[in-house]
């Protein structure tokens, strides 16, 4: 599946998203970006499932590291619970590996909290043990804040706009809940899909030849597929989940950046796409001259990949493709250019004075729901393939 990893390794390095936000806004998101990473491939890894308690507690870390690592846990969960069932034998057993793993992990990183409770800052009160551990996930978690902060490029953010101004038509009580719903309901599919390709995870002989390089094909495929079905699992949740940051975005760059070497154009677009809307936070960051420069860097590495690599790009020539490729691609990067040099030239009226965010959150939100559409059909298209290989392996 990675047949060029230095170009590959290079290329997620200068993530200009990932540099800007991390080296910029000073988030630190790549120590769990990294672990999850590191996570998938130990999940796909190898016939024993000894690799998914590893892939596991690797996931543990990221999650316990950055909260946002969330994001991939819905897809993460069901592929592992499909590995749980591929075979009817010992499920149970290996379902018990897994949550002992999961608990475990927990439990040592969130010992010193109960160990050593802390006291509140505001009032001096030395707080028990579990008032310690509640105060950390208010933190980690503040519902407080409302339905989303900032001019984000989410549904919820570009619904706001007027004038269908949905975040004052839905009572604040029950935004949380619309939330999850939404939420819900566009992960169901992609969690059906990962769960039912785990279930096809197959155990080959390594002993023999030909066995062995059916294991290597099918732990490429699994894990491209995780891969896709993480990074629409990330897009699901910065679209549609309760109080999103701009920052967020990263958790699915990171993911679809391992898929360059197969689909380079949908990938450097995605990374355009995804720093171009960190546009205002990064204005403020007062960080324009890094945006203008990273991503000239990041620009001229793709073209200069793409000049010594003649591979063609590996995508369905279905119609979810042909018009991204057509139509999606060309009119979005005119449209993201037109808007810096309209910004630029141009003044807001002083009665919309936010013109310019918005603008940037309503014509950002349409373009990662694209990008969902887009990452949720390859990811049933992969699955497709994966499912006619192992048909033809059987009959072999």
């Amino acid at each position: 599946m990675l047949p060029h990893p230095f170009p590959l390794l290079l290329l997620n390095r200068i993530q200009p998203a990932i540099v800007l936000i991390d080296h910029g806004h000073f988030q630190y998101n790549t120590v769990a970006l990294g672990l999850s990473l590191w996570s998938f491939y130990f999940i796909t890894k190898g016939s024993s499932f000894y690799n998914c308690m590893i892939g596991s507690f690797l996931f543990c870390m990221a999650l316990n590291f950055k909260q946002m690592t969330l994001y991939y846990a819905p897809a993460v969960f069901m592929y592992l619970l499909g590995r749980c069932f591929f075979s009817q034998q010992h499920w149970f057993l290996r379902f018990s590996l897994l949550a002992t793993t999961v608990i475990l992990s927990f439990a040592i990183l969130w010992w010193p909290f109960f160990l050593y409770p802390f006291s509140d800052s505001s009032t001096g009160t030395q707080l028990t043990s579990i008032q310690s551990v509640s105060h950390v996930i208010r933190r980690l978690f503040p519902f407080q804040r409302g339905l989303f902060e900032g001019k984000v490029a989410n549904l919820w953010c570009a619904l706001s706009t007027k004038p269908i101004s949905i975040r004052s038509r839905i009572p604040a009580q029950i935004q949380p809940l619309s939330a999850l719903l939404l939420t819900l309901l566009l992960l169901i599919p992609l969690c059906i899909k990962l769960f039912q390709t785990g279930i096809q995870f197959k155990v080959f002989d390594k002993k023999d030849d030909k066995e062995s390089h059916n294991q290597r094909e099918q732990e490429n495929s699994h894990l491209k597929l995780l891969l896709l079905g993480s990074t629409a699992s990330g897009l699901t949740f910065f679209l549609a989940s309760f109080q999103v940051h701009e920052k967020s975005i990263l958790m699915a760059l990171s993911t679809i950046s391992m898929l360059f070497i197969d689909n380079p154009h949908f990938v450097s677009w995605f990374s355009i796409v995804s720093v171009w809307t960190l546009w205002p936070l990064l204005t403020v960051d007062k960080l324009r001259l890094a945006y203008i420069f990273s991503n000239t860097v990041f620009c001229m590495l793709v073209w200069t990949y793409s000049m010594f690599n003649n591979r063609t790009a590996k995508f369905e020539l279905g119609i979810i493709s042909k018009v991204t490729y057509k139509c999606v691609f060309p009119i979005s990067y005119l449209l993201m250019m037109s808007l810096h040099v309209a910004e630029f030239a141009l003044q807001p009226p002083n009665r919309l004075p936010d013109l310019y965010p918005v603008l940037w959150s309503v014509f950002g939100c349409s373009l990662f729901c694209w990008s969902w559409l887009y990452c949720s059909h390859e990811l049933y298209t992969e699955a497709k393939k994966i499912r006619g290989s192992m048909d033809l392996k059987k009959m072999d």
